[in-house]
């Protein structure tokens, strides 16, 4: 499966009332508890009404350490792939205009 979330579509802490992402647990008939790391997208206010949360978001569903594993990594690799040194785009010769230097 392949998820296309466009730079528009992320919040950012002024957007959403400053909720980006949040930890989400659920408990199934089991008994069993599950743990979610969701990380909200922007979507149009006019489909939220009353407690309907129905916000666009990813959630990325396991043990709790292991989600949060699992996104460390996946943001190295981000890092990796597309060359973002970690200290962003304040004072860094390696980024131009708010992005990062390309090839």
């Amino acid at each position: 499966m392949r998820i296309n979330v466009y730079v528009e579509e992320l919040l950012s802490e002024s957007d959403n009332d400053g909720v980006v992402a949040e930890r989400v647990e659920t408990t199934a008939d089991t008994g069993a508890t599950f743990f979610g790391a969701r990380i909200y997208l922007r979507s149009p206010k006019e489909i939220h009404r009353g407690e309907d949360d129905d916000r666009s978001a990813i959630t990325f569903w396991g043990p709790c350490k292991e989600v949060a594993a699992l996104l460390r990594k996946a943001a190295d690799e981000m890092d990796r792939v597309i060359v973002v040194p970690r200290a962003g785009p304040v004072d860094n010769p390696e980024w131009e205009n708010g992005s990062p230097k390309l090839g």
